[in-house]
């Protein structure tokens, strides 16, 4: 990640977001290990 992206990323995030959400609709795979990471009492 250069520079440029980490000042982007607060800014992209719910870009970011949405997209990842559309992937994961998209991808039952993806879906299930983003719900892994989405619960932190889990992690």
């Amino acid at each position: 990640m250069s520079d440029k992206t980490k000042t982007k990323i607060t800014k992209s995030q719910r870009t970011v977001d949405k997209e990842l959400q559309s992937r994961t609709r998209k991808s039952p795979d993806q879906s299930a290990q983003n719900n892994t990471h989405d619960q932190p009492g889990d992690a």
